[in-house]
């Protein structure tokens, strides 16, 4: 429960996107794993489990962990089928702005939209990578870790002068949030201030 709890929280959260979902899952999947990898116990379990051992119940115990460790497989391929058809969308976490994005990042993103049939011209796209790059780098935008995704893009559109040195970032941010309630809120954001 001390995985699945906060975790839970954090999904439950109104305004996370498609990316942010992702990763909590898989945070959770990563969890479990290290977990059963490592035979994790809470010391008061073990203390139990030895205690019953001690007492003869050897055989209930070993059935115990068994049990136990089929919980942490069960909940591992639960979660990866849940992952699993997101998977395509992995090429979007530079949307997160954790850190400076790669151009080679944002070429897959246009590349999908492509392969989609809707334009996004690379051209003015790179130079509007480039741009904002360097409002990264001078802001300090990657800071707030508790930020989500969406305020951040929303504190960049509005810092722009003119539409001209984001418009294909807005393109690809907007299909970024259309899977949330996030986008409606960035769009009233960037419009209103």
């Amino acid at each position: 429960m001390s995985i699945f709890h906060p975790n839970i929280e954090a999904l439950e959260r109104q305004n996370n996107s498609l990316i942010e979902v992702i990763e909590i899952l898989e945070n959770v999947v990563n969890l479990l794993k290290q977990r059963l990898d490592n035979k994790f116990m809470p010391i008061k379990l073990k203390g139990l489990i030895d205690k019953a051992k001690n007492e003869g119940f050897e055989k209930e115990c070993k059935i115990f962990l068994n049990i136990s460790n089929n919980l942490y497989i069960c909940s591992i391929e639960y979660l990866d089928v849940w992952v699993k058809p997101f998977e395509e969308f992995n090429i979007f976490k530079w949307m997160k702005l954790k850190e400076v994005p790669a151009w080679d990042n944002v070429l897959e993103s246009i590349k999908y939209f492509q392969n989609k049939n809707i334009s996004i011209n690379d051209f003015k796209a790179f130079d509007q990578f480039c741009n904002l790059k360097e409002y990264i780098k001078n802001e300090a935008t990657l800071n707030d870790i508790n930020n989500l995704s969406h305020n951040k893009w929303v504190k960049y559109f509005n810092y722009c002068e003119n539409i001209d040195v984001f418009s294909e970032l807005l393109k690809i941010a907007e299909f970024f949030f259309c899977n949330s309630s996030t986008q409606c809120k960035c769009r009233k954001n960037f419009f209103l201030n």
